[in-house]
């Protein structure tokens, strides 16, 4: 094999495990990002499926009541 096939294929396998990284951190990171959106939300927001990537309703009464409650 020439050497440009090597550079081709080497840039090839490294695009590729970027690629695949990058997916599986993602996969693994948006559990973690959609409760904090969800806890940003409305109730109603999330019932019905509107939240998803984003705050829907911003709301921070829940936040409040878990920081001024003594038994949370």
């Amino acid at each position: 094999m020439s050497r440009t096939n090597k550079g081709i294929l080497n840039g090839f396998a490294r695009l590729s495990t970027y690629l695949f990284l990058g997916s599986i951190s993602l996969l693994t990171l948006f559990p973690f990002w959609y409760e904090i959106v969800a806890s940003f939300s409305s109730s109603r927001a999330i019932n019905s499926g509107e939240v998803f990537f984003w705050p829907v309703e911003f709301n921070v009464v829940p936040i409040n009541v878990c920081l001024t409650t003594a038994s949370y």
